[in-house]
């Protein structure tokens, strides 16, 4: 299977959800027993804005599978949203030619599946697109 790719929009400061159906040849795939993770970086081997899984790792959101319905649902509360994007650190931004007023920026993620007898899937992939805001 190759991974699909999918841009996702998340509004800073707003609670965020995403569900994607996994389905091969128009049925949905078992995540019984499947886990689940995803990064956020600015760039491939770069910073960790935020770590989602189904385990007691996530680092800024969750993960939930939906067992025989395939579903894959991501979340992230208004506290994780808003904690994406800190301009505190204007010397890290420099670096990273970044301007702390950007009002979008973006970064890439992917979504990996495991299932229970250790296979690894790679569902998704592309640009997470994070609309700042401004009313804090």
């Amino acid at each position: 299977m190759m991974a699909v790719r999918q841009d996702l929009h998340i509004n800073q400061g707003e609670t965020w959800s995403f569900s994607y159906p996994w389905e091969n040849a128009g049925s949905p795939v078992d995540l019984t027993d499947y886990s689940a993770r995803m990064s956020i970086r600015d760039r491939i081997g770069g910073s960790l804005y935020a770590y989602l899984s189904t385990g007691g790792d996530a680092d800024g959101g969750t993960i939930t599978l939906g067992g025989v319905t395939g579903v894959v649902a991501l979340s992230m509360t208004a506290e994780e949203t808003t904690a994406l994007y800190d301009p505190v650190d204007l010397e890290e931004l420099k670096k990273h030619r970044r301007e702390p007023e950007k009002r979008t920026v973006k970064w890439l993620y992917d979504l990996e599946l495991e299932s229970a007898g250790g296979v690894v899937t790679r569902l998704l992939h592309g640009r997470i697109l994070l609309q700042r805001e401004v009313t804090e």
